[in-house]
């Protein structure tokens, strides 16, 4: 199995019919399938490969053979030169395979079932498109969507939620990252790599994660769980809920507050639930289709906690409020508006609100933005709970009660001014006098707080100035709806970007980041059955994702091991550079169709046909570009996911920034102080907004219109290069990783596996190309000094002169006999190299807790010495005063004791004295 495109002839009449069908997926696997064998080297001729296949398989082999479309189960009952008799389970009738198609219709299968469910499909032997359909099918009925393809994961969306898959609990159980193949598969574990590759990576180089996958496939449900688990890893650590990064046992923490912390966490994760309403819709495939490209940078401090992000917007698909496709819908923000009017949840707070918000029981059935769809009380109550969520989250983002407000009645013009018609308008414009204005109209200028009469003319008259005069003609059908549509288009652009400007205000970090991780959730690629301008840029931005998916992941593998005198297995891959060429050249496709915007012709239809006519006469005889032959207004583009015809039909119109000067120009005269900061010319909001969506083109100032006449006017296509141009030369500055999100079936059902259409999938991302690539399993690289100077310190007994000697003697020493010893360079497996980085962690811990104990041993020494010096000082002074003390209670002492002694002496003399005298006196009587 190889996608192969070669032949694009071949693919293009294949393709020709539009949109995708299980059909048409078939027909593509079955066209690789014959490419891949037609690219083989012819060694020998047809008869020997006959007697080959004979030989290769036997009776009672257990087998894989393609048959009705599907890869199935077998047994070979017998072979022969001329074809092989393979039983399949539950058919009583053997299947034929001629000899002659048995390498690609067969191929070998294990009989007793293990391997079946490997968690890397590197594991998986044979490896071939079968077992890989089959291992994703068997973990898919296991409720396991997650496989790893080398170093990319594949993710297939259940379309169920799995109870207990993305609990907290294991974010704290993928904290520590672990080599692919020794942990389950799951989006956790990918986070884990990427948050723990910004942390110990060889040269904290920032990392980025580019989630791909067609519509439906659940890019927007993984990307909002990988940013789930950076802001939760990236909080303080008393914040983590017992959750610990475990990266590093010596990583510290500058103090912060953990409140801090905890709200900027808030606000980042409150960002995607207002992100997702304004900007994702309801298609066909998806109920929650993201209808913009976001990149997301997660700022990171040095120690390594979430301090902001900033997001920038790619291409937001603005021709879905005016128009959209039957069976879908409008954005949810609309729909979610509509439920609380109708709800009582919300109301405008303006004179004019709506009378009446129903119509049959179906608040949509009167805006003519709202195609019927769906609409009962159970979803009624849904969109009032989703109402609640945005309004919650604006709060928790930082939206003040009154913008939140600003912002719904904005939404409920744009609502009202799309019921506008030119019937309406025209019978306000016969009346001169006393004109009455269609009521819609009204109730918009008023939630806009513009004139009535005023904007009126914007979209129902057009102006020509004769001589340095105004004159003012009625606008045709066409002319005011083109205008209407135009200024809602605008309007809503404007407000998009105005929010997105807000939370990237709010959130991006006051102190310069030391790192970050990048979150690309780009549209998928996209083949409808009318395809337009929108189509075409999101389909080259896919082209543009390939390219640097193959360069990286493919190309620069392979030539790096050719460089360093490795000798591998050269795997072939899809190289789409010719349609790339034939897409962004000077002469390409988009640069005939900016040089058509250019030209000043009054009808759309003159320009849509010189285009047409210019695309075939310069592309026809180009691989990728083909003629289709049952429409005249629409070329063909062989991508390297199929075949696309884009029709030229208002494609001119819609590259054109029409109207957008006078919008602006109206809209800020409004007496909305929102409305004027929203459309302010020169102001913040504008830069602001001009940063955030790059793709959407900024008008000037009213002051710079001449000199602006003088250069040539913006496009979108030239805006989208050039965002686009930017968007890719950050990435190329990350270490990148790769998420490949599969829809398994059409039907958006639990349990349904589509091989048709996972095969194309598969083909369409080169994730086989990817495996073959990823079984050398050598992702680590590094020069042998660059080695040495970081593991010389851990490993100190090896002592060696020469660096390519010392990195030989350290994997000797660890037993790494995977190990591959280039010119230059040293190719590791993510295994030897987490634990090489382990060990070096620990020898630095032990080295640090050395370092720190004789510091800390020395520092408490100078303290003790000095407390002892402070304690003898105290202890002289005390016994000095103790001793003068001493001394005077002895003075006071000797002079008490002798006053004492004379007074004894005193008293026992005169009772002597008194004794003898009685003595004396008893011998006279």
């Amino acid at each position: 199995f190889s996608p192969r495109f070669s032949n694009r002839n071949s693919c293009a009449a294949g393709e020709k019919a539009g949109a995708m069908s299980s059909a048409s997926a078939s027909g593509s696997s079955a066209t690789l399938r014959s490419i891949e064998n037609q690219e083989r080297p012819k060694v020998a001729p047809r008869r020997r490969k006959q007697q080959t296949a004979a030989k290769q398989y036997a009776k009672g082999d257990h087998v894989w053979v393609f048959a009705e479309g599907l890869w199935s189960a077998g047994t070979v009952e017998s072979a022969s030169t001329d074809s092989i008799l393979v039983l399949l389970p539950g058919k009583e009738n053997l299947h034929s395979v001629p000899a002659s198609k048995a390498a690609e219709r067969l191929a070998a299968r294990v009989a007793d079932g293990t391997g079946d469910t490997p968690s890397n499909l590197t594991s998986l032997t044979p490896l071939h498109e079968a077992t890989v359909l089959h291992a994703l099918q068997q973990r898919l009925l296991l409720d396991k969507p997650y496989t790893y393809a080398g170093p990319t994961l594949v993710a297939l969306n259940p379309y169920k939620e799995l109870a207990g898959y993305y609990d907290d609990s294991l974010i704290a159980a993928f904290s520590r990252p672990e080599p692919a193949d020794q942990c389950e598969p799951h989006i956790y574990g990918v986070a884990a790599k990427v948050y723990a590759g910004m942390c110990m990576s060889w040269d904290k180089q920032p990392q980025s994660i580019i989630v791909s996958g067609e519509s439906g496939a659940g890019k927007t449900f993984s990307a909002n769980f990988l940013l789930r688990y950076l802001a939760v890893m990236g909080r303080e650590p008393s914040a983590r809920d017992g959750t610990t990064p475990g990266i590093s046992e010596n990583t510290s923490h500058t103090p912060s507050k953990s409140s801090a912390s905890q709200g900027i966490v808030e606000q980042i994760m409150a960002a995607n639930p207002l992100l997702e309403a304004f900007g994702n819709a309801r298609t066909i495939n998806n109920r929650n289709s993201s209808r913009f490209g976001k990149y997301t940078k997660v700022q990171f401090s040095a120690s390594h906690t979430v301090i902001g992000t900033s997001t920038q917007t790619y291409l937001l698909e603005r021709t879905r409020v005016v128009n959209h496709a039957p069976r879908e819908r409008n954005f949810h923000v609309f729909y979610q508006l509509l439920a609380a009017l109708e709800s009582g949840t919300w109301s405008p707070r303006s004179e004019h609100w709506l009378e009446s918000t129903t119509a049959g029981n179906e608040p949509f059935g009167m805006f003519a933005l709202l195609q019927p769809c769906d609409w009962d009380d159970a979803v009624a109550a849904t969109e009032v709970q989703n109402f609640m969520a945005t309004q919650s989250a604006m709060a928790e983002a930082g939206f003040f009660a009154q913008q939140s407000d600003q912002i719904l009645q904005v939404l409920l013009a744009i609502l009202h001014f799309g019921n506008v018609t030119h019937d309406m308008c025209a019978a306000a414009t016969s009346d001169k006098t006393s004109p009455v204005y269609p009521r819609d109209l009204m109730i918009a200028a008023a939630l806009l707080q513009l004139p009535a009469a005023k904007l009126h003319q914007h979209i129902a008259q057009r102006c020509i100035v004769v001589s340095g005069e105004n004159f003012y003609n009625d606008c045709t059908v066409q002319e005011l709806e083109s205008a209407r549509n135009s200024f809602i288009m605008s309007l809503y652009d404007s407000l998009f970007n105005w929010i997105l400007a807000f939370l990237n205000a709010k959130n991006t970090a006051c102190l310069k980041a030391a790192n970050h991780i990048a979150l690309l959730d780009i549209f998928g690629f996209e083949r409808l059955a009318m395809n337009s301008l929108e189509q075409l840029c999101i389909n080259y931005a896919n082209e543009k994702l390939q390219q640097h998916f193959v360069i990286h992941l493919l190309k620069m593998e392979q030539d790096e091991f050719e460089r360093e005198n490795l000798t591998v297995q050269r795997v072939p891959y899809v190289d789409n550079q010719a349609c790339l060429a034939l897409l962004e050249s000077s002469v390409g496709i988009l640069s005939l169709i900016d040089e058509q915007s250019q030209l000043k012709r009054r009808r759309s239809q003159g320009r849509s046909d010189s285009l047409i006519t210019g695309m075939h006469a310069t592309f026809s005889k180009q691989e990728c570009y083909y003629v289709p032959k049952r429409s005249a207004c629409e070329f063909g583009v062989v991508h390297f996911a199929g075949s696309v015809q884009y029709d030229t039909r208002d494609l001119v119109a819609k590259n054109t920034a029409k109207h957008e000067q006078d919008h602006y120009q109206l809209l800020h005269s409004s007496g909305s102080a929102f409305l004027q900061e929203l459309f302010a010319p020169l102001g913040p909001a504008t830069a602001s907004a001009s940063a955030a969506h790059p793709a959407s083109p900024v008008p000037p100032s009213p002051r710079s219109r001449t000199s602006t006449r003088k250069r040539r006017a913006n496009t979108v296509i030239r805006s989208f290069r050039t965002s686009l141009s930017q968007l890719f030369s950050e990435v190329e500055s990350t270490h990148p990783h790769y998420i490949r999100c599969i829809a398994p079936n059409s039907n958006a059902q639990p349990g349904q596996f589509d091989q048709a259409k996972v095969l194309a999938q598969l083909s369409a991302c080169g994730v086989l190309e990817t495996v073959r690539v990823s079984q050398c399993g050598h992702p680590f690289r590094v020069t042998y000094t660059e080695f040495a100077a970081r593991f010389s310190s851990t490993f100190t007994q090896i002592s060696c002169m020469d660096a390519k000697a010392f990195t030989q003697a350290v994997c000797e020493s660890q037993r790494f006999t995977t190990a591959l010893f280039g010119r230059d360079k040293v190719f590791l497996t993510e295994h030897c190299a987490m634990q090489l980085l382990e060990q070096r962690a620990v020898v630095s811990a032990k080295r640090a807790t050395r370092v720190q104990s004789l510091w800390r041993g020395r520092r408490q020494q100078r303290a003790f010495s000095a407390q002892k010096r402070a304690i003898e000082s105290v202890q002289k002074r005390w016994k000095a005063i103790f001793a003068v003390r001493d001394a005077s209670a002895r003075k006071l002492q000797h002079a008490i004791r002798g006053l004492l002694t004379r007074r004894r002496n005193e008293r026992e003399a005169a009772q002597r004295a008194a004794r003898a005298a009685a003595t004396a006196a008893a011998a006279l009587t």
